[in-house]
């Protein structure tokens, strides 16, 4: 799907008439090529999304007919494959991978400034999926690359960062955790 038709559902309606959702709005999310992943904050107030140009694009959803790109982060030098926002007791902090191999981690330092605050470039594959854990372990970051491996990557309060590679599925390569 080109990313200039590319609609989004922005929310579900909270009273869903037939068990059906519709669509509020549609816009264009400046992607050029296709988009590979839409993730909400946890509040829903933010929408991120990721494509083949390497970019994130996140977005301010306060008005939600008519979305507003707040910030583009030139993420990685091939497609973004998928993103994850971690839980907000950590701050705005988004995770990103890609297929050159990389896992990245994003900060909003201040409104609309995101920083990287960590990257990973120990994977020999492109790396396929990313998920936060569930906040009471802390921030702990999983990735599935496409070679089986899967990494788990955690920080305490120093923010030193810890990195786990397990070979989890040899011969299969992973494309969601």
């Amino acid at each position: 799907i080109n990313a200039e038709y590319m609609g989004i559902l922005l929310r579900f309606r909270r009273q869903m008439k037939d068990s059906m959702a519709s669509t509020i709005a549609t816009f264009d999310t400046g992607h050029k090529g296709m988009i590979h992943d839409t993730q909400y904050d946890f509040y829903g107030r933010k929408l991120a999304t990721c494509g083949s140009d390497g970019c994130i694009n996140i977005f301010d959803l306060s008005d939600e007919k008519t979305p507003k790109l707040i910030t583009t982060i030139q993420a990685h030098s091939g497609p973004v494959w998928q993103i994850s926002w971690a839980h907000p007791r950590f701050g705005n902090i988004l995770a990103s991978c890609g297929q050159d191999q990389k896992l990245i981690i994003w900060r909003e330092n201040q409104p609309n400034e995101w920083k990287k605050m960590k990257e990973f470039d120990h994977h020999k594959a492109s790396i396929n999926t990313c998920a936060w854990a569930p906040a009471d372990y802390g921030l702990i970051l999983a990735a599935g690359c496409y070679d089986g491996t899967i990494s788990i990557c955690s920080t305490g309060k120093e923010e030193k960062w810890e990195f786990i590679q397990l070979d989890a599925h040899k011969g299969l390569s992973l494309i969601h955790i």
